[in-house]
């Protein structure tokens, strides 16, 4: 999982004071990861569905004295509508490429 946190973090590549939101937050690894790149200023809003995750991701950044995490409990399939559309000019993204068989 490590790993994956930072690599995350490098591909975003956060700077000093922009806003960043974790929409899938828990268990705050990413969330923490950007703040610390962000060296506590900006904003990094964390969500995730679940109360309890949240308190652990509150407590997570209180520990580590990250002041720039504000955590929410959202559900954030919710807050944004889902339009297929946008999808369309996306056409076999995430599928496998078939090889043609030679004759």
């Amino acid at each position: 999982v490590c790993v994956c946190v930072c690599v995350w973090g490098a591909v975003l590549n956060p700077q000093p004071g922009e806003r960043v939101l974790d929409m899938c937050a828990s268990p705050g690894g990413k969330t923490t990861h950007v703040a610390a790149l962000m060296k506590g200023t900006g904003k990094v809003v964390s969500l995730d569905r679940t109360e309890s995750k949240v308190a652990i991701i509150r407590r997570l950044a209180l520990d580590l004295g990250l002041p720039n995490i504000e955590c929410f409990k959202a559900d954030s399939t919710q807050l944004v509508p889902y339009d297929e559309s946008l999808f369309e000019d996306a056409e076999g993204v995430g599928e496998k490429k078939q090889k043609k068989k030679k004759k």
